[in-house]
């Protein structure tokens, strides 16, 4: 779980804080849909204050950026977010997501040198980032 300095600050939370379901249920979440469903993952029995649903992924780590909310950090998208201290981690237990990063393509593209460039070079790139 992450959020932005900013947030925790104005919402009397340090990293310090350890953060669970009930101090969770009490902040504005960031969700990609309306019924919370990525983080029931995590809390299934999750109800928050407020939430805000956002488009994407990525427009959701924007808004945990501007300090809106708290969002689930899946890594390691949001290493260089942390390393940069766009964002910063929330004091909890880390959680084990059964998730996983598909490269997809056309069907007559699979045969192309740059497809498998590509996908040698996101395979480094993850490698590394364990």
């Amino acid at each position: 779980m992450i959020a932005s300095e900013r947030y925790l600050t104005e919402n009397g939370l340090d990293q310090q804080t350890f953060v669970n379901q009930a101090l969770l249920g009490e902040n504005t979440l960031l969700t990609l849909n309306e019924n919370l469903e990525d983080w029931g993952q995590i809390f299934p029995n999750i109800v928050a204050k407020e939430r805000i649903v956002c488009d994407s992924y990525f427009a959701a780590l924007r808004a945990a950026e501007e300090g809106l909310g708290i969002c689930v950090g899946l890594t390691p998208i949001i290493n260089h977010w942390l390393k940069t201290r766009r964002v910063v981690k929330l004091n909890a237990d880390p959680i084990e997501a059964e998730l996983a990063y598909w490269l997809v393509s056309k069907k007559t593209s699979e045969e192309l040198p740059s497809l498998d460039a590509l996908y040698k070079w996101a395979h480094t790139l993850f490698a590394q980032l364990k």
